[in-house]
């Protein structure tokens, strides 16, 4: 059987979703613990690579099995018992043979928290991003606006050197929004993909126009692929304020209570 899960995990204390020979990822984690309540090597496919140190509201992943002995709707108590804190199972389902984490995903939401404050909780060190400059507010919204839209990404993204001249660079993003809070500073971000570093980027280059570093016109030219930008002003911001919120799929794909209850977004 194909089965679907959908997992909440605080990404502090891992490398990242993706399988690392020598540091732990979530992935793994997920792999141990279904492998000890199935009997058998459990091989999971995630929607999509998360940074280390990054976090995740709801994150889908998907695993195909033998030998399961009990009603799939269970699985979420049993692997919460061998699970770490840091992870937990929101919900699972069995799914159509075809169905895959991430290649059955049509779009990605994140979101980038930024805490605005004269002084840092220390026990917000590893969920947040510290970013006390001041900001002008309306360039925030100007950036966001401009990101909007199909660009071709390659100056807005990192890490992948010789494998550049393979990689289509192109996405689509839906939209990037930005709302104050008092002193957070939200972002909420949707696409129908992300690049390595894209989402981290593009609040850091967002920031930086904000701070009055970096013009309108240079971050189309950046937007368009004609000219790069500074590897200072195009620094990441850091993974702990990243979030991935979610991945949407076709209706058939959806946990029906959750349509139901219209927790699903509109594009």
């Amino acid at each position: 059987m194909n089965v679907r899960l959908d997992i909440s995990y605080d990404g502090s204390l891992f490398s990242g979703w993706q399988r690392q020979k020598k540091q732990p990822s979530v992935q793994e984690t997920v792999e141990q613990a279904l492998g000890k309540i199935l009997g058998e090597n459990v091989r999971v496919w995630g929607c999509g690579r998360t940074d280390a140190g990054a976090h995740a509201f709801c994150y889908t992943l998907h695993f195909h099995c033998d030998n399961m002995q009990f009603p799939v709707e269970v699985l979420p108590r049993l692997l919460d018992s061998k699970l770490p804190e840091s992870v937990k199972v929101l919900r699972a389902m069995e799914v159509e043979e075809d169905f895959h984490a991430r290649f059955s995903a049509f779009a990605r939401e994140y979101v980038y928290i930024v805490w605005r404050g004269s002084f840092l909780y220390p026990f917000l060190c590893s969920y947040v991003y510290w970013d006390r400059d001041p900001l002008d507010y309306e360039m925030v919204k100007k950036v966001c606006k401009l990101i909007e839209g199909e660009h071709d990404f390659r100056f807005l993204c990192y890490g992948y050197g010789k494998e550049a001249s393979k990689i289509n660079f192109t996405r689509k993003i839906f939209y990037f929004r930005a709302v104050e809070k008092g002193q957070w500073l939200f972002f909420f971000i949707k696409g129908n993909g992300f690049l390595r570093g894209m989402i981290r980027t593009l609040v850091g280059i967002t920031l930086q126009a904000a701070k009055g570093q970096l013009s309108l016109s240079e971050i189309e030219k950046a937007l368009g692929a004609e000219r790069d930008l500074s590897s200072f002003l195009k620094k990441a911001v850091p993974a702990s304020g990243l979030y991935f919120k979610r991945a949407y799929y076709l209706v058939s794909h959806e946990f029906q209570n959750d349509i139901k209850h219209g927790s699903g977004e509109e594009d």
